[in-house]
């Protein structure tokens, strides 16, 4: 069979589908409407004067882009920017506001980013705090949210550092920024020492009764996260001993299974990995990214029929995701399919960006099925 998959890139998906759809921007006349980077930059440009238009277009390039934890990130913020007060009486721990739907349902969509990256770059946050009412005081908060926001990323760092010692309890979330500015400049050490405080507050907020965790400050992220930095510092034993420790906390916490599998994958386990992929599918049967993620691993062993499946159903969660369709051709090719080969590369160019990772070869392969067709 031709091993059609070895020239294609593998990217990673995930999916977060609102209940009610959101519609399009229309974007200017020569954007790529295919192109996820195209609604990310409208919504930068809407974000402070129409907050609610950059929701959507962040919305849009989420499902572009289900890969990146980017756009979800930035819905996160264009959320809080629809009401500002709201925003601030969030940030002081408000349990009315924490139990709102739609608040809850933000935290999920940041607990999506986080999931993708745990570590993304969190400088649109400011946004919020320049939204915030009042004067830009002279302390060591608000001197290190500037330095972030000018991209003076060191002396942020430091000054977040000030501002958690001067009051620890208060500011104790943003020791998460100072992982992520530590991972920036591969300081993985550092990192792991800030997840490991927040790892501990975790513990310690399960243990009184009236607080309310916010779904991305779980024992079983931050036990992820470690996890991630353990495999960025070159540790797999170490990291594959955190995803397990996040599954004891939360044996449904699907990227657990996924980060397991691709640990199995990169140690030759292909068996192992396939049982995690199908662990990870089992458990959330709705979410794209362990589909997806489980097909690549069926299409790797050679089991195109059953990479089909997983493929159609990720199709079913997230349409607009082209990478699917690539693979979804390749895997009817491989079966000697060759009708359902052109529609699924057809499906794939109509979605795929002008800059497509796959577009070339898509292109390819279509023209080798349309020259070799008897309808031709």
């Amino acid at each position: 069979m031709t091993r059609w998959w070895c020239a294609l890139v593998f990217v990673a998906v995930s999916t977060g589908l609102s209940a009610q759809e959101i519609r399009r921007p229309r974007l200017a006349a020569k954007a790529d409407t295919n192109d996820w980077e195209a609604y990310y930059e409208f919504g930068v440009q809407n974000l402070q004067r129409f907050p609610s238009r950059a929701y959507d277009a962040f919305h849009w390039a989420a499902r572009l882009a289900p890969w990146s934890g980017d756009p979800l990130y930035a819905q996160w913020v264009a959320f809080h920017l629809r009401d500002v007060p709201r925003f601030a009486r969030y940030l002081d721990d408000d349990q009315k506001v924490l139990a709102a739907r739609d608040v809850r349902a933000a935290d999920s969509t940041v607990s999506r980013a986080f999931l993708r990256n745990p570590f993304v770059h969190r400088g649109m946050e400011m946004a919020l705090y320049d939204a915030l009412p009042g004067r830009w005081r002279g302390d060591a908060l608000t001197r290190a949210w500037l330095a972030y926001a000018n991209q003076k990323f060191d002396k942020a760092n430091e000054l977040f550092g000030k501002a958690i010692s001067q009051k620890p309890d208060q500011f104790y979330r943003f020791r998460h920024i100072r992982a992520v500015l530590f991972v920036m400049y591969k300081q993985y050490d550092s990192a792991l020492t800030e997840v490991q405080a927040l790892l501990a507050k975790a513990r310690e907020a399960e243990r009184s009764e009236a607080a309310l965790v916010r779904e991305y400050e779980s024992k079983a992220f931050y036990e992820f996260a470690i996890g991630q930095l353990e495999a960025a510092r070159g540790n797999p034993r170490a990291a594959r001993e955190a995803f397990e420790r996040a599954l004891i906390e939360d044996l449904a916490y699907g990227p657990a299974h996924v980060a397991l599998g691709a640990l199995s994958e990169a140690a030759g386990q292909r068996e192992a990995a396939l049982a995690s992929y199908a662990q990870a599918v089992d458990l959330s049967p709705g979410d794209a990214v362990y589909r997806y993620r489980y097909a690549v691993a069926l299409l790797k062993a050679n089991r195109p029929r059953d990479a089909l499946d997983q493929l159609d159903q990720a199709i079913a969660l997230e349409p607009y995701y082209a990478e699917s369709y690539v693979f979804k051709g390749g895997a009817h090719e491989t079966l000697g399919q060759a009708d359902s080969a052109r529609v699924a590369y057809r499906a794939y160019l109509d979605r795929a960006a002008r800059n497509g990772q796959n577009r070339s070869l898509a292109t390819r392969r279509l023209a080798a099925l349309e020259g070799s067709s008897p309808n031709q």
